[in-house]
C-alpha cells in the first residue's frame, strides 16, 4: 500500500498526473519524495471475460496504447498491471486489493460497471491509492459516496440524460405525451432512470 505522507495538494496533483497520462498525456510529476528510478505502477481493473469483455478489452487496449506512447513521467517508467473483474463488485474488490497490496500499484484506473465502483468507493480509503473510473456512470461514486481517493473522467448519469431533457423542454409534443422508463434493475439502470426522471421533471 502506498504510504500516504504527502499533503492533500500533492496527493491531488499526483492523482491528476497519473489520470492524465491515460486521458490527455499530462506529464505532471509526482511528489518530490518519489525515487526517480522507481516505476509508476498502474493497476487497471476491467472486465475481460463474459458478455461485456469486448468493452473491457477496448478499455484495456486504450490504456496500453497511451502508456506505450507516454513511456515515462518525470523519468519514471510506467508499468501496467491488469486484472479481470468479471464485472462483479466482489471480484473487483478482491482484484483491487491484490493490485495494491501484492503488486504495489500507485493508482487504480478503469472499472467497467457502476456496481463495481460503488463497492470500490467504500474500500478506497483502506486501499489508500487514487481510483480513477473511466467508464462507470453512477453519480453516487463522485456524489454521496465520494472521498478524496475517487475521481472520474467520464460523464455520469445526470450529465448523460441532460440532452434528452433539453429536447423535452423544447418540444411541445413531448411535453404532452406520457413517458415510460425502462431500465436495468441494477446500479447503473436504476441511477439512469432516476436521473432521467429528475431531469424530465424540471423540463
Amino acid at each position: 500500500m502506498m504510504e500516504m505522507t504527502t499533503s492533500r495538494r500533492e496527493f491531488l496533483r499526483y492523482s491528476a498526473g497519473i489520470g492524465g497520462l491515460i486521458l490527455g498525456g499530462l506529464d505532471v510529476p509526482g511528489p518530490t519524495r518519489a525515487v526517480a528510478a522507481e516505476p509508476i505502477k498502474i493497476g487497471f481493473l476491467t472486465v475481460l471475460s463474459g458478455l461485456f469483455s469486448p468493452i473491457g478489452t477496448d478499455m484495456l487496449r486504450g490504456a496500453q496504447l497511451r502508456i506505450k506512447e507516454v513511456g515515462t513521467i518525470a523519468g519514471r517508467k510506467l508499468e501496467l498491471f491488469q486484472e479481470d473483474t468479471e464485472a462483479k463488485p466482489e471480484i473487483a474488490l478482491r482484484k483491487a486489493d491484490r493490485l495494491v497490496n501484492k503488486d504495489g500499484v500507485h493508482v487504480l484506473l478503469g472499472v467497467f460497471s457502476s456496481g463495481e465502483i460503488v463497492a470500490l468507493a467504500g474500500a478506497a480509503p483502506k486501499l489508500g491509492v487514487p481510483i480513477v473510473t473511466t467508464n462507470t456512470a453512477t453519480a453516487r461514486a463522485t456524489g454521496e459516496l465520494c472521498n478524496r481517493f475517487l475521481f472520474r473522467s467520464n460523464a455520469n448519469d445526470g450529465q448523460l440524460v441532460r440532452a434528452a431533457a433539453a429536447w423535452v423542454e423544447q418540444s411541445a409534443e413531448a411535453k404532452k405525451g406520457k413517458w415510460y422508463i425502462l431500465a436495468h434493475d441494477y446500479e447503473w439502470g436504476r441511477g439512469s432512470a432516476a436521473a432521467f426522471k429528475s431531469q424530465i421533471a424540471k423540463a
